[in-house]
């Protein structure tokens, strides 16, 4: 007797092997462009004699993607959260300015 073949269900598509996988630890993520970031650095520094390093700017242009990010993921998830449609279904959730209003106090605080 033949070995049972496992299901189709479980098998994979093969059309998704041709399809390149995406990773967010390459450079593929979008980025704040290094010079929005020394421009906002430099606005709030209070004097303007005040350098900022190529270094000191990529770190806070990190640190910013990171507190984005987190906003975003933590809003998306709210927003689930309270929307039982959102839950079931895996279209485009549209974000208001008032879903990042109420993580912001925790994300301050987290951050």
């Amino acid at each position: 007797m033949p070995p049972k073949r496992p299901s189709k269900a479980n098998e994979e598509d093969p059309r998704k092997n041709d399809e390149p996988k995406k990773d967010l630890t390459e450079d593929h993520k979008v980025k704040i462009p290094p010079e929005l970031v020394a421009k906002l650095v430099k606005n709030f520094l209070e004097d303007e004699g005040t350098k900022v390093s190529g270094a000191a700017t990529k770190t806070v242009g990190e640190y910013m993607h990171l507190f984005l990010t987190e906003a975003v993921y933590r809003a998306v998830s709210n927003r689930r959260d309270g929307d039982p449609w959102a839950k079931t279904t895996n279209s485009g959730l549209m974000l208001e300015v008032d879903d990042l209003e109420k993580i912001a106090p925790q994300l301050l605080l987290d951050f």
